[in-house]
């Protein structure tokens, strides 16, 4: 998610408060990805103080819990990317 316009569609349709994180989007500190499979999903990574990128939250639908299927998912996709999980 790149923009404002589709953090607001992401917010919208995720019932979250990604939108809130436009400016920092834009700064490059913080970024956000549209899970679709196993189940829809938003995660966000974060560049922290020793430079590593890490992910910080992974929530399906107002905020929820995901299921394992997603966190194991999520997780080797991140890691295939050098990701922190």
């Amino acid at each position: 998610l790149t923009n404002p316009g589709e953090l607001e569609r992401e917010s919208r349709e995720q019932v979250n408060c990604v939108r809130q994180y436009a400016f920092f989007v834009m700064e490059g500190s913080i970024y956000f990805y549209r899970i679709l499979r196993p189940e829809r999903a938003t995660v966000s990574i974060v560049k922290y103080p020793d430079g590593c990128w890490r992910r910080r939250e992974l929530k399906i639908i107002k905020n929820g819990k995901p299921s394992e299927a997603t966190e194991r998912a999520v997780a080797l996709w991140l890691e295939s990317h050098c990701i922190s999980v």
